[in-house]
């Protein structure tokens, strides 16, 4: 094999053995997705308020960790149906959204600094909140919920 015939074998074989996203376009978040990541995540709290399934909010493997379980998106509006009925009131106020997003993926984090409590009255809560989320089409559906409650102010 002549020797420009073997670099252009050992060229071929480098590009052969190199990942092919490597060379891949980098992919950036578009202008659109903060407002719409906003709204899939103001979304699920507007469902969960209202006891409305959260199906097409949530992608059919979402799970959240609250109060130190594990739940799926049926069991988590379960879960606050049954608060609701037991006469249990839920405010949840949701502080700026941190996100992060690029390509099909983002994450959240924010404050949320409602109430809880009963008919007679309720007392101020602070969660500490995140969320995965992918993109679905031209929406974003979410994936993971992390809700820790914040330990009381003295």
């Amino acid at each position: 094999m002549k020797r420009s015939g073997r670099w252009a074998a050992l060229a071929l074989l480098a590009c052969m053995a190199a990942p092919a996203d490597g060379f891949a376009a980098p992919c950036a978040a578009q202008p659109s997705d903060p407002g719409r990541i906003t709204l899939a995540i103001q979304s699920l709290y507007a469902a969960m308020a209202k006891d409305e399934p959260l199906e097409g909010i949530v992608s059919p493997a979402f799970y959240a960790f609250e109060g130190d379980k594990r739940f799926t998106g049926p069991a988590l509006s379960g879960l606050i149906r049954q608060i609701h009925a037991d006469g249990k009131v839920l405010v949840w106020n949701l502080g700026p959204l941190d996100i992060h997003a690029g390509c099909d993926v983002a994450w959240v984090a924010w404050e949320n600094h409602g109430a809880a409590g009963d008919a007679s009255g309720t007392l101020p809560v602070t969660w500490y909140e995140s969320a995965g989320l992918h993109r679905d089409g031209s929406r974003w559906v979410i994936d993971f919920l992390h809700a820790h409650r914040a330990k009381p102010a003295k």
